[in-house]
Order: C-alpha cells, then sequence, then structure tokens
C-alpha cells in the first residue's frame, strides 16, 4: 500500500479500520496505524461498523455528511498543517471548524509541589487567546469557527468531544514517531483512530497543490484571511 502511493505520488490514503484494542491490538496491530506513521500523504481512515449495530450517526444508505469538522491543535507544526487541510475541506464541502485544544492535566514538580495558580491561569488565558485568534481569522475567511478548551488526557478529550458535539470527521496531525520514541510516548492521533465512530483524517507528510498560499502559518501559530 505504502509503496503504490510513493509510486503513484497519492494526494490522499484512504483505509478501512476495526478499531481493534485491547489484545487483539498488542497481538494483531492495526494496518491503518502502520500506515498513517510511514504514508507520504495525509491518510483518511474510516472504522466499519458490525451490521446491526449503530453509529450514533446516520444511516450510511443515507449517504456521507460532512459539515462538522473537529480539528485538535496543540500549536505545533503537525497539528498546524492539520489545520490548514482542514481548512481546504472546510472550504470545498461548505463545512464548520471546531477547535480544540486540551490542557493535559497539570504535572508536579521535583519538590512534589503543585504550580502556583496565577501561572496556570496565564497558560490557560495565553491558549484562549491562541484560539480567539485562529477562529476570527478562519471565520473571516469563510470558515464558521468555533473553540473549545478541556483538560484531560489528550485522547480521551478528543474522543469525548467528537461523541458529545457534532462531529462527522476528525483532522489531527501525527508525528509519525516509530520504534522506542513510539514505544514509549504511544500516538494521540492512533488512539484516536482505534476508538472514534466518525472517520479520522491524519496529516504527516503534507501535501498542498502548487502554488498555495498558507492560510495558517506554521511558524507563528496564526492564520490570515486570503
Amino acid at each position: 500500500m505504502l509503496t503504490a502511493a510513493k509510486a503513484e505520488d497519492s494526494d490522499l490514503v484512504v483505509v478501512g479500520t476495526k478499531g481493534k484494542s485491547g489484545l487483539a491490538h498488542v497481538l494483531l496491530g492495526s494496518t491503518a496505524e502502520r500506515v498513517i506513521r510511514t504514508a507520504p500523504c495525509p491518510v483518511l481512515a474510516v472504522r466499519s461498523h458490525p451490521q446491526g449495530t449503530s453509529t450514533g450517526g446516520a444511516d450510511p444508505c443515507q449517504g456521507i455528511s460532512l459539515s462538522h469538522i473537529l480539528v485538535p491543535v496543540d500549536f505545533s507544526d503537525c497539528s498546524l498543517d492539520a489545520l490548514e487541510y482542514a481548512v481546504l475541506v472546510a472550504r470545498r464541502v461548505g463545512a464548520s471548524i471546531r477547535l480544540l485544544h486540551v490542557l493535559e492535566p497539570v504535572s508536579y514538580g521535583l519538590d512534589f509541589t503543585l504550580p502556583h495558580t496565577a501561572a496556570t491561569e496565564r497558560l490557560r488565558e495565553s491558549v484562549r487567546q491562541r484560539l480567539a485568534s485562529l477562529a476570527t481569522a478562519l471565520s473571516g475567511a469563510g470558515v464558521p469557527t468555533d473553540v473549545q478548551l478541556r483538560g484531560g488526557l489528550p485522547s480521551d478529550s478528543i474522543l469525548d468531544a467528537a461523541r458529545t458535539g457534532p462531529s462527522d470527521l476528525i483532522i489531527m496531525g501525527t508525528h509519525g514517531r516509530r520504534g522506542l520514541a513510539h514505544t514509549m510516548s504511544g500516538s494521540v492521533a492512533e488512539a484516536v483512530l482505534r476508538h472514534a465512530l466518525c472517520p479520522v483524517l491524519t496529516v504527516r507528510s503534507p501535501k498542498f497543490g502548487p502554488g498555495h498560499r498558507r492560510i495558517v502559518s506554521a511558524e507563528t501559530g496564526h492564520a490570515t484571511v486570503t
């Protein structure tokens, strides 16, 4: 699959996933997860559902709805590349975007004291401002955008946001770590892929068209109206 994607210079790879977890995942792994780690282009993973089970969405026979896109951002380069893709998709299909940032649980210092409350609140306010700036610029570019700030573990918060809010598609970045780095840190994108009920588009190796002018700057994390 990956060899063909490279040979064809593909813009997108679409794979199905059964969402294995637990022992089945440990023993068999996931083809979709292996693909997103090394694919030379974005990967769209669509989870299959056994007959007779409900996805909580529309019957597949009624057609595919793509009106609401959830985009988790941590302001890293890969998450901003994913947001850039999300903007292009949203413009093409007339969808709205919900930006999600997850504040991870506060870690303890070496002296086992919590960071000062004022510093934590300053961080929270800084994140709010960056999200608001992105939302304002994207809305000005013709993409209706709202923001959500959550706390908790990133994968759990992303999955809960997708379940509790209207989400037809999750678009997120992935570092594509392998080997020891992947074993130690895991991958938020892969955890989301394993459990999400809606399709997940992961962006590791951006492929934009010739002459593409970025809407979201990877250097500053800000968006510009074009």
